[in-house]
């Protein structure tokens, strides 16, 4: 006999709906906007096409988060160990669908993020994200972006975000990590900045995906630099000591 939902499920079942139908038409006015904050960042800043669409793609994620308080409320800590300029390699952790948009609070405004096939799939967004020169890493070989994208995105001081578990956690503890974004740290000599997040797995769940309210934490760790891991295997131990570092900060 399968077991009925309870009324608190049913009523955050019918808030989600309501609190996408609000997040979308508040995106939809961001969007409106998006002509004049293009036009200023390409005459003021001068960063070229794909450079003024991660400007907007940053305006972007700290609005969602202002709209989003206090039903989502965020803490930062770990300022210090915020770098400030770029390039540097983010590694984050990935509890939940919800984490790209937290990048808005502690990475650089010129960030590219490495990303999975599907969310290019998704109208308007794919989009923009092709054109902020977001990564596909299901079909472009870190080799091939180290010599060719990745080349001309660090000699413009663009940083690189990887969520290096590849896949949301099903249960919040931290999975495997694949090598890329040490690769490239290492290939690039420029530092990995690990970044712990949770909470978000609270206001989005794999396993429950309704909207929910929550406190996401985030906490940026020192930066470590490849020159610490001297042999022919560093880009392997340089995975394992961050991988350590955030389990320990997480408590895993």
């Amino acid at each position: 006999m399968s077991k009925s939902p309870s009324v608190k499920d049913l009523f955050f079942k019918v808030f989600s709906l309501i609190f996408l139908i609000y997040f979308v038409a508040a995106s939809g006015v961001f969007l409106a906007f998006t002509p004049f904050f293009a036009i200023l960042s390409l005459f003021l800043e001068r960063e070229g096409i794909d450079g003024t669409i991660r400007r907007i793609i940053f305006l972007y994620g700290r609005f969602t988060q202002a709209i989003c308080w206090p039903y989502i409320r965020t803490e930062l800590t770990g300022r210090e160990n915020q770098p400030k300029e770029g390039p540097v390699v983010y590694v984050v952790n990935h509890r939940s669908a919800a984490d790209a948009y937290f990048s808005a609070l502690f990475a650089l405004c010129q960030t590219v993020m490495f990303v999975r096939t599907w969310p290019f799939k998704i109208p308007v967004y794919g989009t923009i994200m092709k054109l902020g020169g977001y990564v596909d890493v299901e079909k472009i070989p870190i080799s091939e972006f180290t010599q060719n994208q990745g080349k001309k995105l660090i000699q413009r001081k663009v940083s690189l975000l990887f969520f290096p578990e590849g896949h949301r956690s099903p249960n919040g503890k931290m999975r495997r990590f694949y090598s890329g974004a040490f690769f490239l740290a290492c290939e690039f000599n420029i530092p990995v900045v690990p970044v712990c997040i949770s909470g978000t797995e609270n206001f989005l769940s794999r396993i429950n995906p309704a909207f929910r309210p929550s406190k996401v934490h985030v906490h940026v760790l020192s930066p470590v630099l490849p020159k610490a891991f001297l042999d022919y295997n560093r880009k392997y131990k340089m995975k394992k000591y961050v991988q350590r570092q955030m389990k320990e900060f997480l408590g895993e």
